[in-house]
């Protein structure tokens, strides 16, 4: 007999109206079922981190399909647009003369967050703070209004080789929006990789009060707490589950590389590569999992200050590929790809960049056009050798194999290093003025050889700067230093994290969708979970004794000892996170998330599994949206352990009430029989029936429509995508090199023109009467009575003998887009499921 654990995660619970409703399994979205598929062609889960692909996948989807999922408030304000064109404004020829002085007569240095001074981050938080506050007559933040206009930057942004010289002028107009409050201010940027190698990366001392809050759920301390976002109160869940941040060995392979080509799409006619050695994009976005809250979702990301710093080390790894680049003689100024640069015709060399600049995306990575009164270079990333000296009292240096690296103090640690200042200082101590040990400042002389430099640039802190007497405090062991200092210990001194090994952390959603967060707007579903012991879990200390005589080879849960169970079972080593730790931890963690597909919000919560067994069970309960009167919802439901590896999902088949392999994609409609409540109470109650024998509850189990199997095989979780007729790699493929090919073919008479208010194209002519046709590229033509008059903001233009496209008009100027396998309704004016009047190819194929 297998012996077996069932356990509940318990979530929520809210006091509402109990609602019925009937659940029903589709397929993936086609350009979802694509992206995996393109993945199992360039990977496995063996090379590659199951999460990783999930998250990536889903957040192209996401960027894609964007249209069909719009609502009020998610494009910006006209006032945000507003504020926006005064801070591009410095970005043209003479701008930035409001910020011009002493301070900007050489260029800017970007710095690593804890390489600022005390007194510098001081500044910088208090110049966030103040973009935060509301002015007399608008109705939103000048922070918020710059977060906006990432959450419509999907397909421009994102999904190509736009995506770095986007942010690279997206982080300069946000730059230039701190230096209105303070000139001193540059942006800095956060090397994660010296989080990354901590013995638990959430204990760093930037998710504290002094730096950036805390971590674990609603950000309540810190410069930024109790902040409101346009989508509810700002929500970290850093660690849960602990991914992975940036490696050494993903920079290495970025970098290394010499052609734009290389990192930021890959596609090719004979395949498409997603790139997951080399990709900027790509690697990015672990780090965006492992901050969750707004961080995890495209469109809240921007709405936490760390956004910024993250993207600014992103910046950092371009410009060093960049620079890489220059040393191998390419012109890394005129280095954008003219064909293979992402699916959508936004990444097109002659494509507006947007933002409300007058670029084209090819100009945005030419150092030329960026105005010398708003250039910058960066800092070297913090770095150490033998003399243990990371130049920062906020860094140590130790040892990883023959190499020496830095990695960030915990909190414990800068708690101690307080109390020794507090005892050299005669117990005056002020964790906001000046630094405690190292005083840094840069090399202002002629001598120095960056100075002038064009563009980012780098300059090594090591060759720039003061050393107070106080070197070298990371070469002693905290022991020795608090007994140096007469300190007494009050906490356990150990090389780093006094902290359990394991703990489980509760997950703070945000409840957040389409723009409103509001739980009353959520409905919960069980999902049962099924896991094998995982392969890292070897022994458990629990032995059998046979004729008095202790055996240990093998555990006496362990299906090791006993070839029936061996043999029913599968085993594989799927790749985990680098600091995967829960695989010898008795009790683990399977996380369910779901994902919209029809509207834009997120749900994670985990079940607790014991992993000493072979085979264990256990129920979670999640959110998804409430589905509305004669609209269903449609979500997508994925499952994976704490270290990335992804389950397999199967629903229940109600004919049988046996559970059958599926997509793991409902449709989710307000019908009868009852298959989800508004209570988390009710919904419990529909599985466990306590109401005729109090103390005998039955297990309604046929109410539990969704399983994942969690077998830690090779299998490929998504192999229904495979075979998925409207995802077939040789039709999209096809679709795509055609696409491609008419864009470079049209362009080679026509060009995006820039002017800021529309594209000027040749192929303007009358149509009977006071309407013209209006090209706007893309494929897209629109009726307007003058092409050269500005459109109307926030207004939709259909695109006409077009069923699938639309023109939007945002920040003045028109944005084509299209209605991924959907059609779009000139009485809604927005995106609609099912063909319509579409062929199948256009519905299909987003042709």
């Amino acid at each position: 007999m297998i012996p077996i654990l069932h356990a509940i995660a318990i979530v929520i619970c809210t006091c509402a109206t109990l609602s019925s409703g009937l659940i029903k399994y589709r397929e993936l979205p086609d350009r979802l079922a694509v992206c995996y598929n393109q993945h199992y062609k360039a990977c496995s889960t063996q090379t590659k981190v199951g999460l990783s692909i999930l998250h990536r996948c889903m957040s192209e989807y996401h960027w894609k399909s964007g249209p069909q999922r719009d609502y009020p408030g998610r494009t910006p304000t006209p006032a945000a647009t507003r504020y926006v064109n005064t801070l591009t404004r410095d970005f043209q020829p003479g701008g930035a003369t409001r910020f011009r002085g002493k301070r900007q007569s050489r260029s800017r240095v970007r710095k690593e967050y804890r390489m600022l001074t005390n007194d510098e981050r001081g500044r910088f938080h208090r110049a966030l703070q103040a973009l935060k506050q509301v002015s007399s007559g608008e109705d939103q933040s000048r922070f918020d209004m710059i977060a906006s206009f990432h959450t419509t930057a999907e397909t421009n942004a994102h999904g190509g080789c736009n995506f770095p010289g986007w942010h690279r002028y997206y982080l300069l107009l946000f730059e230039r929006a701190l230096q209105s409050v303070d000139p001193s201010v540059n942006l800095p940027y956060w090397d994660s990789t010296l989080d990354q190698y901590m013995d638990e990366s959430a204990q760093s001392l930037i998710w504290s009060e002094d730096f950036l809050g805390n971590g674990d759920g609603a950000v309540t301390s810190g410069p930024f707490a109790n902040w409101e976002t346009s989508e509810g109160p700002l929500v970290r869940n850093i660690g849960v589950p602990d991914t992975q941040l940036y490696t050494h060995e993903q920079i290495f392979n970025t970098t290394r590389s010499t052609r734009m080509s290389q990192i930021c799409n890959g596609q090719t006619d004979s395949e498409v590569d997603p790139l997951v050695n080399t990709g900027l994009e790509w690697h990015h976005g672990d780090v965006h999992v492992w901050m969750g809250g707004q961080m995890s979702m495209l469109t809240t990301s921007s709405y936490d200050p760390v956004f910024f710093m993250h993207h600014a080390f992103v910046d950092l790894i371009w410009e060093e590929f960049r620079q890489n680049s220059r040393r191998a003689g390419v012109d890394i100024n005129r280095d954008y790809p003219t064909a293979n640069y992402g699916e959508h015709d936004f990444h097109g060399p002659d494509a507006p960049l947007g933002l409300t600049t007058n670029l084209t995306v090819a100009e945005a990575i030419d150092d030329e056009n960026i105005p010398p009164q708003v250039r910058y270079r960066y800092e070297r990333r913090p770095s150490c050798g033998r003399n243990r000296d990371c130049g920062s009292d906020k860094l140590r240096c130790v040892q990883r194999g023959r190499n020496y690296i830095c990695i960030s103090k915990t909190l414990v640690e800068y708690q101690t290093d307080l109390q020794i200042e507090q005892a050299t200082n005669g117990g005056n101590v002020n964790p906001n003025n000046g630094n405690t040990v190292i005083i840094r400042r840069p090399d202002p002389s002629p001598n120095n050889p960056n100075r002038g430099n064009r563009g980012p640039t780098f300059i090594n802190p090591r060759r720039n700067r003061m050393i107070n007497r106080i070197r070298g405090s990371t070469r002693w062991t905290f022991r020795d230093r608090l007994m140096r200092f007469g300190i007494r210990n009050t906490v356990a001194v150990i090389d780093q994290c006094p902290v359990p090994e394991h703990e489980h952390k509760p997950i703070q959603n945000t409840f957040c969708a389409n723009g409103n967060s509001d739980i009353t707007r959520w409905v919960y579903i069980p999902v049962r979970v099924l896991a094998q012991r995982p392969p890292g879990f070897k022994k458990y200390g629990s032995f059998p004794i046979r004729n008095g005589r202790l055996r240990t080879g093998s555990d006496i849960y362990s299906a090791e000892g006993y070839s029936r169970l061996k043999n029913s079972l599968e085993f594989g080593n799927p790749k985990a996170y680098d600091k995967c730790k829960t695989d010898h931890d008795p009790a683990g963690e399977i996380y369910i998330r779901t994902d919209g597909i029809n509207y834009e919000g997120m749900y994670t919560e985990y079940a607790i599994v014991d992993q000493r067994l072979p085979l264990a069970i256990s129920v979670a309960y999640v959110a998804i949206k409430a589905p509305e009167n004669g609209k269903s919802t449609e979500v997508v439901l994925s499952a994976y352990d704490s270290c990335g590896r992804v389950c397999i999902p199967s629903c229940l088949d109600k004919r049988t009430n046996k559970y059958v392999p599926c997509s793991g994609a409902l449709s989710v409609s307000n019908r009868s029989p009852l298959m989800y409540s508004h209570s988390f109470a009710e919904t419990v109650l529909n599985i466990y029936d306590v109401s005729s024998q109090k103390h005998c509850p039955q297990v309604n189990n046929d109410n539990i429509y969704v399983s994942f199997f969690c077998d830690y095989t090779n299998e490929w979780p998504w192999k229904r995508a495979l075979t998925q007729p409207g995802a077939q790699l040789n039709v999209w493929q096809n679709n795509l090199r055609k696409k491609s090919s008419n864009f470079n073919r049209k362009n080679k008479k026509n060009t995006f023109s820039g002017s800021g208010k529309h594209w000027n194209k040749p192929a303007i002519h009358k149509k009977g009467g006071p309407l013209k046709k209006c090209d706007l590229g893309n494929g897209c033509i629109i009726e307007k009575s003058n092409c050269n008059s500005p459109c109307k903001e926030g207004k939709n233009y259909v695109c006409l003998k077009r069923c699938n496209m639309f023109a939007s008009c945002q920040s003045g100027r028109y944005y084509v887009k299209k209605c991924y396998s959907s059609h779009y309704s000139t009485k809604t004016n927005s995106c609609q499921e099912g063909r319509g009047h579409c062929t199948y190819s256009e519905w299909r194929l987003g042709k």
